[in-house]
């Protein structure tokens, strides 16, 4: 029997599934709307491709990557939604109050199954550097909050991360806001593909 919590962590994964899987089956339907022998060059050569044309690799790996993407998005969301408005505490490891680090950590543990070490400086070694153009969902990134602090959280994709923050608990917030902005000066990369 599924409990609110589960079909809410369920839904969360399900549903950017269905709906691309739909645009895509829309896409491909020769009963669509558009005349099924109006095809072009691209669309006879995706048709005819042999495993060896990088034409037909490149749609496939960018839909494997677009695919591993919802997934991780969908897992970084679910955790999200179980800590939501949990309070920030210094060293905090739980529901009662939470940091930063913490957070992170509890969430590449549980929803992917990766062990990362406990305090910001140290993640901050973990996995491969990314530059910020490049971010993608799951990585993690980083910012100088003052001389010698730091803070972490996990990129979600448009320019978001969710993490614990000192005022608000674990929110989402924008990486363009004015505060974040200034202070950002790491991405890294801990899930391959993500």
């Amino acid at each position: 029997m599924l409990t609110s919590e589960k079909f809410k962590r369920y839904a969360w994964r399900i549903v950017p599934a269905i709906a691309i899987a739909v645009t895509l089956t829309a896409c491909t339907n020769p009963k669509s709307s558009q005349n099924a022998n109006n095809t072009t060059k691209s669309d006879v050569r995706m048709l005819n491709a042999t495993s060896n044309d990088s034409l037909a690799m490149a749609s496939q790996d960018e839909f494997e990557e677009l695919v591993q993407s919802v997934d991780t998005k969908s897992k970084i969301m679910s955790q999200y939604a179980n800590w939501k408005g949990v309070s920030y505490r210094l060293g905090g490891t739980t529901k009662n109050g939470i940091d930063c680090s913490s957070f992170v950590q509890r969430t590449f543990f549980e929803q992917f199954g990766v062990q990362l070490p406990r305090t910001t400086s140290e993640q901050e070694s973990s996995g491969k550097g990314v530059k910020r153009n490049s971010l993608k969902a799951g990585d993690i990134v980083l910012f100088k909050t003052g001389r010698t602090m730091k803070h972490v959280g996990i990129y979600i994709g448009d320019d978001k991360f969710v993490h614990a923050s000192t005022s608000s608990g674990v929110i989402v917030s924008e990486m363009s806001n004015n505060y974040w902005s200034k202070r950002y000066y790491a991405g890294r990369r801990i899930v391959n593909g993500s």
